[in-house]
């Protein structure tokens, strides 16, 4: 007989499962419907509809926590008030982007609510499973067959890639199922030849962390030799990867295949960025000059007005201090690390120490050098995992079957 907090969990996981899979579900069969129709619309809404739906079905609060959940709700509707009042610029921005604000207040909102009461987190991968295991397949399939790059660019590729490449290296390497090697290893190659380099230097984060997570709670010998033998590689790797990658892309110029992570990586600016550097500069020069006074909600793009065009910053940092200031934007940052630190180094559940870490190598390294927290509803779901304070022992049987699976051969 399950218990209301088991039954809470699954729903809630099957929920978060499903917000996780909506950019590979809306750009894979949104290419193909623009593909056949000339039109995304007549697979984006009934896919946001079902997933509507589903939310009416599973969603169940009750209690103190849809007292808080009406409280927080007040409170963010008010932020938006006081910015509006406050902040006419930003709230022209707020105007201009309010489609995909509610659609994360619709979707991605109630879910990082729910996430700050989830006890066990092994559902998530399971209801996980079949996104993880499609995910290089459908995005294969709508580049090659269906023209995705019409309708999106290599970013919006990384972003549907990632969720379900990240949730096949757990399924693969901590669950033991082997066919989840065939997804991961496929999802990385879209990643590195048809993806963005931050998307798959965050892949190849969480592979290295997940192991030295499992290493951390084994401390098997074995293991330890293992992990040394790799490093050395990587060392080797760091001290002559440009020959190595140099011979690599002649391989795939021989193919006519080519490869932007691998030749920016040759160039030195897998992580650089012309670009970048410009707005870069701009955004210590606006946050100089900007004494304790501050922009509002899609601050940078307000600071950014004079230099023509709608640009934003391309960093999580330079936002939070052009929206909310040197003092509230300073606090929110480092309330946000210490969190971050708390949940992916010094959390002692297994489990949670893995979403966290799932969700800071989904989102939160890619906010570093793309995006923008405001309208990206990954974000908020970092938010529920880093303040959920609900723990299961590892010795509890549901969680330490994780360290059992998982021995170093």
């Amino acid at each position: 007989m399950l218990t209301e907090q088991e039954i809470y969990d699954r729903k809630m996981c099957k929920l978060l499962a499903i917000v996780m899979s909506l950019p590979l579900l809306t750009n894979c069969f949104g290419s193909i419907a623009n593909s056949i129709a000339g039109t995304t619309a007549l697979s984006t809404y009934p896919i946001y509809g079902i997933v509507f739906a589903m939310f009416l079905l599973n969603y169940r609060l009750s209690g103190k926590r849809l007292y808080f959940f009406v409280m927080l709700t007040s409170l963010v509707v008010g932020v938006f008030l006081i910015n509006r009042a406050f902040f006419y610029k930003s709230y022209l921005y707020t105007h201009a982007n309010r489609e995909v604000i509610l659609r994360i207040m619709i979707f991605y909102y109630p879910v990082m609510y729910a996430m700050m009461f989830i006890k066990n987190w092994k559902h998530y991968f399971h209801y996980m499973r079949y996104t993880a295991f499609c995910t290089p397949f459908l995005c294969w399939i709508a580049l090659k067959f269906f023209g995705m790059f019409e309708i999106i660019n290599y970013m919006h590729l990384s972003n549907a890639l990632l969720p379900g490449f990240l949730a096949a290296w757990y399924l693969a390497r901590v669950k033991g199922d082997k066919k989840f090697y065939i997804s991961s290893i496929f999802s990385l190659y879209m990643q590195l030849f048809y993806g963005g380099r931050m998307s798959f230097a965050s892949g190849i984060s969480f592979i290295v962390l997940v192991e030295f997570i499992i290493l951390s709670k084994n401390k098997n010998a074995k293991g330890i030799v293992k992990m040394t033998i790799l490093s050395m590689l990587a060392i080797i790797f760091f001290f002559f990867y440009k020959e190595i990658l140099e011979a690599f892309v002649s391989f795939l110029d021989s193919l006519n295949i080519e490869s932007r992570t691998v030749k920016n990586i040759i160039n030195g600016t897998i992580f650089e960025s012309e670009t970048r550097d410009i707005i870069y500069e701009r955004a210590r020069y606006e946050i100089k000059h900007m004494g304790l006074s501050m922009y509002g909600l899609f601050g940078d793009r307000v600071a950014f007005e004079k230099y023509g065009g709608i640009i934003y910053v391309h960093n999580i940092f330079y936002e939070m201090i052009l929206s909310f200031g040197w003092i509230l934007g300073g606090i929110i940052i480092f309330l946000i690390l210490k969190q971050i630190v708390k949940r992916c180094i010094f959390e002692k559940e297994t489990m949670k120490k893995i979403m966290a870490t799932y969700f800071f190598c989904q989102i939160f390294m890619r906010l570093l050098v793309s995006g923008s927290f405001m309208i990206e509803g990954q974000f908020w779901l970092l938010i529920g995992i880093l303040c959920n304070k609900y723990n299961l022992d590892d010795s509890d049987e549901e969680t330490s079957e994780i360290l059992e699976e998982n021995q170093y051969a």
